[in-house]
């Protein structure tokens, strides 16, 4: 009995009355569209999990560049440069520099 004999039985295709080409096409297609039926199953069971981790994938994003938004955002207004921005909040300007870059969130 091949592998695909009991699929065969299931969809009510007698797989004697096809060549051996025809056999392995069969078995092929058949197994093809099984797993791409397994995945979609599978996909459909974890989506909640993908949809935490995005969300979760997002909102580290978010918090690891916060400062670099907000960065970015006020030299943005023309009214501070990197230096100001460095000594208003006592930070070297180098560290500023580095995280406007995105070299150190």
């Amino acid at each position: 009995m091949s592998a695909v004999e009991p699929l065969c039985h299931l969809i009510e295709i007698n797989s004697r009355q096809f060549t051996k080409a025809e056999n392995l096409l069969l078995e092929a297609k058949l197994l093809v569209d099984l797993c791409q039926e397994l995945k979609l199953l599978f996909k459909a069971e974890m989506e909640n999990y993908f949809y935490l981790i995005k969300e979760k994938v997002e909102t580290n994003m978010l918090e690891v560049n916060f400062l670099r938004f907000i960065i970015k955002d006020i030299l943005s207004t023309g009214e501070y440069n990197l230096a100001g921005v460095a000594c208003y909040t006592n930070i070297p300007e180098e560290v500023i520099s580095d995280v406007y870059i995105g070299k150190n969130n």
